[in-house]
């Protein structure tokens, strides 16, 4: 269509368009039609219609399940055993369906064998003993140095021990995982553009922005879970994730693998709680994206899950339906 007659339609409709949303009308005239009954339901009604409204009605869809989580006040122990509680029986429940864990047993019964399986909260961590609590009781445990790298303290893990004489060592751990099979989204057609604290970026494509110069910019401090036509975008500072990379001594993004596995991307206990934890991994996000203050962009994909690393000062291009970054 030409410039003249897409100005044309739109001055009908009662609108004056600004040069660079003329410009991606003129290349995308399938939008013209629902961008003008989008504009006429908008009060009050622009009279000139820039990239503000564009980006608005391109970004339709996009939708923050949470910026900020509420950090509970005058934390009780009986808060504190309800939240380990609750993420011990959901992780418990995925890890007794794995067939590495032989002879599965609660600690109060594992007395009497010498090949045995437990679920546990790792309680306490030093240089080659864990102890392990389930909710009958706690066993101290020798975990040789090749394993002990990548666990720590007040995760959920499974292990598989053996007990020679009153000493009793892991002989393997197994992370809860997230599964190679789950329902995932229905394959979806369109592009996304993700920003990080950039004044440049794709503005003629939907915005998951983070600290840009933009009505849609997302501001948010350690975690945000957003949904886009069905996605799951995950996005987290790389602050949260630096003290894990040092212990694993790994890159962000195998650090991040690694927390996939734990199913929780900050275990530690930090003191306080949250209404709802934003770390603990119930839903499988489709995007995983560490926002870091240096670097390169990086990818990585892990039993479909997406993984990014976006330096400050940079935006990526995804499409969606094959999961690729085009810029």
């Amino acid at each position: 269509m030409e410039r003249s007659e897409v100005i044309k339609e739109f001055l009908k409709a009662g609108f004056q368009l600004s040069p660079s949303v003329l410009e991606y009308l003129v290349k995308n005239e399938e939008e013209i039609k629902p961008f003008i009954e989008y504009l006429g339901r908008l009060k009050p009604k622009p009279l000139i219609v820039t990239k503000k409204e564009l980006m608005s009605y391109l970004s339709q869809g996009i939708h923050l399940l949470a910026l900020d989580y509420t950090k509970k006040k005058n934390v009780t122990t009986e808060d504190v055993l309800t939240y380990y509680k609750e993420r011990f029986e959901f992780l418990k429940k995925t890890l007794t369906r794995r067939i590495e864990l032989v002879n599965l047993l609660s600690i109060n019964k594992t007395k009497r064998s010498k090949k045995f399986s437990i679920v546990g909260i790792v309680r306490e961590k030093k240089e080659d003993r864990l102890t392990i609590e389930d909710f009958t009781g706690s066993l101290e445990v020798i975990i040789p140095s090749s394993l002990s790298r990548l666990i720590v303290e007040d995760e959920v893990i499974g292990i598989r021990c053996m007990k020679v004489g009153n000493e009793i060592t892991i002989q393997q751990v197994i992370f809860p995982d997230i599964p190679f099979l789950r329902e995932t989204a229905k394959k979806v057609e369109g592009k996304v553009c993700v920003a990080y604290r950039t004044s440049e970026f794709n503005g003629s494509l939907p915005i998951i922005g983070v600290q840009i110069n933009s009505p849609l910019s997302i501001d948010f401090k350690e975690i945000c879970w957003v949904v886009f036509k069905g996605l799951r975008f995950l996005l987290i500072f790389s602050k949260v994730i630096e003290k894990y990379a040092k212990q694993f001594k790994m890159e962000f993004l195998d650090t991040l693998v690694v927390l996939l596995k734990k199913r929780h991307l900050n275990p530690l206990f930090k003191g306080f709680l949250y209404d709802k934890d934003p770390f603990f991994i119930k839903e499988i996000p489709d995007f995983l994206i560490c926002l870091v203050e240096t670097g390169n962009l990086e990818r990585k994909n892990y039993k479909g899950v997406t993984l990014l690393t976006l330096p400050k000062g940079n935006f990526v291009i995804i499409d969606l339906a094959k999961r690729t970054i085009i810029s």
